[in-house]
C-alpha cells in the first residue's frame, strides 16, 4: 500500500480551474518532486494535500485512510507541511521547534518532547542556535527551523513547498542532502515542490511534471528528457551525465 495515494484530485478557484484529474502514489521513504513553471498549480497541489485547500474533485488517501475524513488534529500528526515562506513570532529557535509538537502534546510539556526537540536540533546541526532568536538567523538557518519543527510532528508526510526558492547554492544542496537523509534514516516520505531540475535530480527518487494543471508526465529519472522538459518548460535543453547523475543544459 502507498503512503499517500492521490486520486482523481481536481481544484477550482471561483474564476480559473487550477488542478484538473491530479493522480499519483507516493511509496514509503520516497522522495518525489514536484516540477512545473510557474502558475503550472504546484503550490495548490501541496496545499491541497495538506487540506489547507478543499478539492472539488476526487481524493487524498494517506496510509488508505481519506484525508477528508480525519479531523486537524489527526492530520497534523500524519502530515508535515512547510510553506514558502513561515512566519514566527519573535521566539526562540528551541520554542519554534517545540511548536511542532502541538499535536502530540496535552495541556503541559512533557519531558519526552524536551528530549525530542533536543535531538532534532542536534541531527539538523541547529543545538547551537537553540538559545537565538528567530530574528538573528541567516535564510539558510530559517529554512532548517522549519524542517526542524516539521520534523518534531513526527509525522508520516513531510510536504515542501519550494523549501530552496530563496536560499543561495550552499544552502540548496545542505537543505537536499538534509531532507535526502532524513526521509531515508526516519522513513518519512516526502512531496517537495522546485524550479531547480538539477536539485530535484540530486535527492528525488520520482518525479511528477504539471503541466496547465494537469500531470504531464509521472515517473523515475527516465523521464527527464528533453522531450519532456521542452513540454512542460517550453525551453529546449540537452540532458548529459556527470559522475553518473544526468545533468540539464539548456541551449
Amino acid at each position: 500500500m502507498s503512503l499517500l495515494h492521490v486520486d482523481q484530485l481536481s481544484f477550482s478557484y471561483p474564476c480559473s480551474e487550477i488542478l484538473r484529474e491530479i493522480s499519483f502514489d507516493v511509496k514509503q521513504g520516497e522522495n518525489v518532486a514536484l516540477l512545473g513553471v510557474n502558475g503550472a498549480g504546484k503550490s495548490t497541489l501541496i496545499k491541497c494535500l495538506s487540506r489547507i485547500l478543499h478539492p472539488q474533485k476526487g481524493e487524498v488517501y494517506v496510509q488508505g485512510n481519506p484525508l477528508s475524513k480525519m479531523k486537524s488534529r489527526e492530520i497534523a500528526k500524519r502530515i508535515a507541511y512547510v510553506p514558502q515562506r513561515q512566519e514566527f513570532n519573535r521566539t526562540t529557535v528551541f520554542d519554534a521547534v517545540l511548536l511542532g509538537r502541538k499535536p502530540h502534546m496535552g495541556w503541559e510539556v512533557g519531558s519526552g518532547d524536551l528530549v525530542l526537540v533536543k535531538e532534532i536540533l542536534k541531527k539538523l546541526s541547529l543545538d547551537h542556535l537553540s538559545l537565538r532568536d528567530l530574528d538573528t538567523l541567516s535564510g539558510g538557518e530559517l529554512q532548517k527551523v522549519s524542517l526542524a519543527r516539521a520534523l518534531a510532528q513526527q509525522p508520516k508526510l513531510l510536504l515542501l513547498d519550494e523549501p530552496t526558492s530563496n536560499l543561495d547554492l550552499r544552502n540548496q544542496l545542505e537543505v537536499t542532502e538534509l531532507l535526502s537523509t532524513i526521509t531515508k534514516e526516519e522513513g518519512i516520505s516526502a512531496v517537495v515542490s522546485m524550479h531547480d531540475i538539477n536539485l530535484a535530480l540530486r535527492f528525488a527518487h520520482r518525479f511528477i511534471m504539471l503541466r496547465d494543471g494537469e500531470v504531464h508526465a509521472f515517473g523515475g529519472k527516465e523521464i527527464i528528457i528533453p522531450e519532456n522538459i521542452h513540454s512542460t518548460y517550453k525551453v529546449d535543453v540537452c540532458v548529459e551525465e556527470i559522475d553518473g547523475r544526468p545533468i540539464v543544459i539548456p541551449l
